[in-house]
């Protein structure tokens, strides 16, 4: 006679949580299972939106000072080298925002373009000196 087979439970396999584990996979206690894809996204959005605020003050800040210098803005920002680092800047913030997409879900990404806006209102009232208005 053949042994016969445990029975199966009915319950559905769950997959294990996808974790980042630092230091070429050696784990350790505290970094087992706390940072995970969801966790790089939030860290990606929020650095994004952030670079993305700052990137946009510093093109605002340079065509005030071209304003200031009565050249042409247009000339005068292919000229200087802080116009096309802000732009760059622009540009790695919505990558980074981009990639946080693809990492974490997006009803947890798309609100934290928040951060963008609220980063907008306080360097625009703290290095741009523009006013601010409770509406």
């Amino acid at each position: 006679r053949r042994a016969r087979a445990p029975a199966r439970s009915h319950r559905p396999l769950r997959a294990a949580p996808m974790t980042w584990v630092p230091f070429g996979g050696k784990t350790s206690s505290i970094w087992e299972h706390t940072f995970t894809p969801l966790h790089l996204g939030i860290i990606l959005a929020v650095s994004g939106n952030l670079l993305i605020a700052c990137s946009l003050a510093l093109q605002k800040w340079v065509h005030m000072a071209f304003e200031r210098e009565d050249e042409e803005p247009r000339l005068a920002a292919r000229a200087r080298t802080l116009f096309p680092v802000a732009l760059l800047g622009l540009m790695l913030g919505e990558v980074g925002n981009f990639a946080a997409f693809g990492l974490a879900s997006p009803t947890v990404v798309s609100p934290l373009g928040a951060v963008a806006v609220i980063a907008n209102a306080a360097i625009a009232f703290l290095v741009l000196k523009e006013r601010f208005y409770l509406r």
